[in-house]
């Protein structure tokens, strides 16, 4: 069996941990998805023809069990991942997968793989559904098989604690209009690999794109969205469009931000030239990045510092402490994972 890690060393890195989800499809089924089940992890097999593999016929999702203060396991919005999940599939042309089943699904992924969960504040349990068009086929068209595998892997912080992000702002758009980039395709992210390589040579962290309109508006950074806080104390994010994932976090910042903190928030179109004037301070949401202030935005020679973190750092602290069980749930977005693994074991 597959040991846990130190949890004093842990990274974001994959870890195996003792059992994976599967599930297969249909399209010529009503309803298409098969009773999946839960099995040793293990490899795959599939065909070398597979659609995925020539046509990146394919989705995913992430999202995180935690364990809180009282020792119960939680995950944060399970279902909103799960309704996003369900729109990437459509939009990759794959049978979406029932919100309550993805929900039911999550659960008992981290239930079975409970003793990697990290003591509270040791860092979560990631867990990440995948979408796969099965079907063996030689030209492009819609895959009638699909096969759903979702896997655990206990992880720590992507960037390490406290730490300001260094953004590299690109000229380009991370996706394109009218692609994919509003759904979390797996395409939509080997294409900033090289560039990303690229900016930590030059000392960077990551890199935050333009939204494709041509006019040099802010879209997001290669795995997550980004706030700004503007000299008049607005939060301002750009708005979601067919470029910009919609991101579990950021739907959760903007409401905390609105109903807890009590800011004002505007979802529109963030020029650099704008935010380069007028930032005080910025961030970046994402599940994997959680909520990271940062400190700079920088491209060919030029840099944009920015202020210290204050709507950010209390922006964590309300999302951690709700789906910790530290701080009340106003919003019903935690699931305990006990509750619904007794359900199902029921």
């Amino acid at each position: 069996m597959n040991a846990p890690p130190d949890w004093d060393t842990l990274g974001f890195a994959f870890l195996a941990t003792d059992w994976m989800y599967r599930a297969e499809a249909d399209t010529d089924r009503d309803p298409p998805w098969e009773a999946g089940r839960f099995v040793p992890f293990g490899n795959l097999s599939l065909s070398p023809a597979a659609a995925v593999l020539s046509y990146g016929c394919g989705c995913f999702e992430g999202l995180k069990a935690r364990r809180g203060v009282d020792g119960r396991v939680r995950l944060f919005r399970p279902d909103a991942h799960g309704a996003r999940f369900a729109r990437s599939a459509e939009r990759l042309a794959l049978p979406p997968f029932a919100v309550a089943r993805f929900v039911e699904m999550a659960a008992g992924l981290a239930w079975r793989n409970g003793r990697f969960v990290p003591p509270a504040g040791k860092g979560t349990l990631y867990l990440r559904p995948m979408m796969h068009g099965t079907e063996a086929l030689l030209g492009a068209r819609r895959s009638r098989y699909a096969g759903l595998t979702a896997y655990a892997s206990p992880v720590g912080d992507v960037f390490g604690r406290d730490q300001g992000l260094r953004l590299k702002v690109m000229g380009t758009a991370r996706a394109a209009t009218g692609g994919t980039g509003g759904a979390k395709a797996m395409g939509n992210y080997a294409g900033v690999l090289l560039h990303k390589e690229a900016a930590v040579r030059e000392g960077f962290d990551d890199l935050l794109f333009l939204d494709g309109s041509g006019r040099a508006q802010l879209g997001e950074a290669s795995g997550a969205n980004l706030f700004c806080v503007l000299d008049d104390g607005t939060l301002a994010t750009p708005p979601l469009d067919d470029t910009i994932l919609a991101g579990v976090t950021r739907d959760s910042a903007v409401r905390v931000a609105e109903e807890v903190l009590g800011l004002r928030v505007e979802q529109r179109p963030l020029s650099l030239v704008e935010v380069r004037a007028r930032a005080r301070e910025a961030f970046c949401t994402g599940t994997g990045w959680s909520v990271r202030p940062v400190a700079m935005l920088g491209g060919d020679g030029w840099e944009c510092r920015l202020g210290p973190p204050d709507v950010a750092t209390r922006m964590g602290d309300v999302l951690e402490g709700i789906r910790s069980g530290a701080h009340p749930d106003p919003f019903g977005w935690t699931v305990d994972v006990a509750d619904r693994a007794e359900l199902e074991e029921a």
